[in-house]
């Protein structure tokens, strides 16, 4: 007698194989989304970082808005413990964009929220600090 098909074991094992499979390319793909998003936010860490330093080394003065004059503040940054550049300071200088988004809230929020965190992130700062010559600049959180 000739048989035609699988047996009920076998569909079984292929079924499991299967779903096996499904959840490791799952788990998989879950994993690169987190690493993408954690690249694109240093990124964004990055640009307003070096931006930051190059708003300490412009030479321009007048452009400087804190309080006291620009050769106090630079000097400050490098004699002591160091400073925080505004992030509104580089908007208006133009060194960054004020469109430019943390990367770190999630597309499905609200706009009004998304609004908010960009206002937010004009109070936000940059820390520079100087270590035996060597600029270091960290985005505040």
């Amino acid at each position: 007698m000739k048989k035609n098909g699988f047996t009920f074991v076998e569909l079984i094992v292929i079924i499991g194989l299967l779903a096996l499979l499904a959840i490791i390319i799952g788990t998989n793909m879950v994993g690169l989304q987190g690493k993408q998003q954690d690249k694109t936010y240093e990124a964004f860490k990055k640009k307003l970082e070096s931006a930051a330093c190059l708003y300490i080394e412009k030479s321009n003065p007048e452009s400087y808005k804190g309080t006291g004059t620009w050769n106090n503040f630079r000097s400050t940054c490098r004699t002591t413990s160091g400073c925080n550049v505004n992030l509104g300071w580089l908007i208006e200088e133009g060194l960054i964009s004020e469109d430019l988004a943390n990367p770190s809230i999630e597309d499905d929020k609200k706009t009004e929220e998304k609004e908010n965190a960009v206002v937010n992130m004009k109070s936000k700062t940059v820390h520079v600090s100087y270590n035996n010559g060597t600029k270091k600049c960290e985005y505040n959180e």
